[in-house]
């Protein structure tokens, strides 16, 4: 070996430089949503369990890094109530007070007819609260994009023997 002071010197930054190592933006324990072509359904959501140089463990399930096309992690769960009740409020007033308005066209009664409106329109908002909330109030999960790393340097051994670096750089 001629010249171990340039083997050494990389080896040492690896070890040194904060966020060279392999780093993964959630911890071990995370529930975590990955898409690649490895996977048999495309895209695979579970535990976070490890993650080495080559590869991200998913409630047991071993995915080569170099295949995820997408890493997020889940931020936790959330009802969407006040937009389910805003949005079933108004297109239930909307389609009650036309509806009704419809019905009172042949009428020539136009008080009777603005009556008819705002009831209509009032009962069809009731009942459009009502079943967007019962929508909004389910839970769904909210997914944060994120990435393995931004920088991946990991030793490689040569096919004559010699070593090196691997470096990667994500952007």
């Amino acid at each position: 070996m001629r010249y171990p002071q340039c083997l050494a010197l990389p080896f040492a930054l690896l070890l040194l430089v904060p966020g060279a190592q392999a780093q993964v933006a959630s911890a071990p324990g995370s529930r975590v949503r990955i898409s690649s072509p490895e996977l048999p359904a495309g895209q695979a959501i579970g535990v976070l369990e490890r993650v080495t140089g080559d590869s991200v463990i998913v409630s047991g399930l071993a995915v080569s890094r170099s295949s995820i096309a997408q890493f997020e992690v889940s931020t936790g769960r959330k009802s969407h109530l006040l937009m389910g009740v805003g949005i079933g409020l108004a297109s239930g007033a909307v389609v009650g007070g036309v509806v009704c308005r419809l019905k009172c066209l042949g009428r020539h009664d136009s008080d009777y007819n603005g009556m008819a409106t705002a009831i209509g329109a009032g009962a069809g908002g009731v009942l459009g609260l009502v079943i967007g909330a019962v929508v909004g109030a389910k839970k769904s999960e909210q997914w944060r994009r994120s990435s393995l790393s931004a920088l991946r340097i990991s030793p490689m051994v040569g096919s004559n023997g010699s070593l090196g670096l691997s470096v990667g750089f994500q952007f």
